[in-house]
């Protein structure tokens, strides 16, 4: 089956794509994913909310808690910091699930979007493994820094102008170690997307579907990273309104501010709408601006798996890199 020609347009923008022919879907999505992770944050206050009671009453009545006390919070703290996990877990793999589904061939669920079923079963096993290698390479690199700065730091002790030596090769060793692993994660970036659209646990067939086009992934995902900075610029700006509102509302306060306690302080914030609709106004943008990225970012991947399965649009109005650039290189 001959694949379609890589098309970087379509890969940098597959989200924004998706988001122009089903509008409806992505808002249902987003909405449902906030909606979960807002149920999840308030179970597992209201799992902490008998430890955080014992320690605002403390502070307010100035003593220590008790040992009777906190040792009868312990049942909340596991009880929360298990909901924290578990349910963490699920309410991602969820999300992440009915995003690719999304993403590939626009397969959503009717009414409630999220799911746990084998699709999440299969992406809770490829994250798993990657998280294994996540730890496997950060342990070697730890390890071999370690023993390079070792290294450099007793031959400085007999030699100064040993660290001359040592510190280009120690960095140099890290930058090729970081082009290995862009090069290693670029390879693996086509799994949960391609295990979602094909039904099945996918980890190396992914190299499959990445050969010869991981320098134009490379691309897609710098273009990401571009969108995200700029968006992200914009995010900052907007996200200066409460600041500005808690600024201008301490300075009216005038000379009254220098005897108030931080309680107080806060208190007085937290009890002016404006500032709580602004708060809460800056906290959605962030909620939203996190989703769309990881849209994007999974995008790219969705985009990948694809076109390996012969389902990529093979012109969507737009010239291909192998196109408007040449051809694309043999990597891999």
């Amino acid at each position: 089956m001959t694949r379609p020609d890589y098309d970087l347009v379509q890969s940098t923008f597959r989200f924004f794509i998706v988001l122009g022919e089903r509008p409806g879907e992505v808002v249902r999505l987003a909405v449902w994913q906030i909606l979960l992770y807002a149920v999840l944050v308030a179970v597992v206050i209201a799992c902490y909310w008998p430890l955080l009671t014992l320690v605002i009453t403390s502070a307010v009545q100035g003593v220590e808690p008790s040992d009777q006390a906190v040792l009868a919070s312990l049942g909340a703290i596991w009880l929360g910091a298990s909901v924290s996990v578990i349910g963490g877990i699920a309410v991602a793999l969820m999300v992440q699930g009915a995003w690719l589904r999304l993403l590939t061939h626009g397969r959503t669920q009717p009414g409630f979007p999220m799911r746990l079923g084998g699709d999440e079963g299969r992406l809770f096993g490829v994250n798993l493994v990657f998280i294994v290698f996540n730890v496997i390479g950060w342990g070697v690199v730890t390890a071999m820094l370690s023993l390079l700065t070792a290294g450099a730091a007793i031959g400085a002790d007999h030699d100064p102008a040993a660290l001359l030596v040592m510190s280009p090769l120690i960095a140099s060793i890290l930058m090729a170690v970081a082009l290995i692993a862009i090069f290693v994660m670029l390879r693996f970036a086509a799994a949960p997307a391609m295990t979602v659209n094909e039904r099945r646990f996918v980890l190396f067939d992914s190299f499959a579907a990445t050969r010869g086009v991981w320098g134009w992934m490379l691309l897609s995902y710098l273009g990401v990273i571009a969108i995200a900075i700029v968006a992200g610029l914009v995010l900052g700006i907007l996200q200066m309104l409460p600041a500005s509102f808690a600024i201008g509302y301490l300075a009216g306060l005038g000379s009254s501010l220098e005897t108030m306690s931080p309680g107080e302080v806060i208190s007085a914030l937290a009890s002016s709408p404006f500032f709580i609709i602004s708060f809460m106004f800056a906290l959605l943008l962030q909620i939203v601006f996190r989703i769309f990225l990881d849209g994007a970012w999974h995008g790219v991947g969705a985009y990948v798996a694809m076109r390996h399965a012969g389902a990529a649009p093979a012109d969507a109005g737009v010239e291909t890199p192998t196109a408007s650039v040449g051809a694309a290189p043999s990597e891999g």
